[in-house]
């Protein structure tokens, strides 16, 4: 599940989001059955695991404020809104990341906190097509 609807603030925890997710499986008959591939990481509540293009990586969550700053940072055009700026940054990790770049690595913790979870070519371009966003 990704994502909390507007005007809700969500699960403080990752085990209250997936005690709601779980709900919402029995509300519809599915059972909650983990994809074969699914490995539990440690200390999941600050942490996240993000994948970009085929690869995976777990990466700190940091506060809110804190991300929008750095977005500010990385893109100082002050008109364009958080979306829009993470959204530009997922394109350029999805077009060029290296993984022994630092500052590659704190973008993609940065997209994370925005609520990234996965960032691929298809993604991006989607993202930008729903939103009206010319990149």
């Amino acid at each position: 599940m990704a994502g909390t609807p507007k005007g809700y603030p969500g699960h403080e925890t990752r085990e209250a989001a997936e005690e709601a997710a779980l709900a919402g499986l029995a509300i519809l008959g599915r059972k909650a059955v983990p994809a074969g591939d699914y490995e539990p990481f440690a200390d999941s509540d600050s942490h996240i695991l993000i994948v970009l293009n085929d690869r995976s990586a777990v990466v700190p969550v940091w506060p809110q404020e804190m991300v929008e700053e750095l977005l500010g940072i990385l893109d100082e055009h002050s008109d364009r809104s958080i979306a829009k700026k993470a959204v530009r940054l997922a394109d350029k990790l999805a077009m060029d990341f290296d993984p022994n770049n630092k500052d590659d690595l704190i973008s993609l913790a940065i997209l994370a906190s925005c609520g990234w979870t996965h960032v691929n070519r298809v993604i991006v371009d989607e993202f930008c097509a729903a939103h009206g966003i010319d990149l």
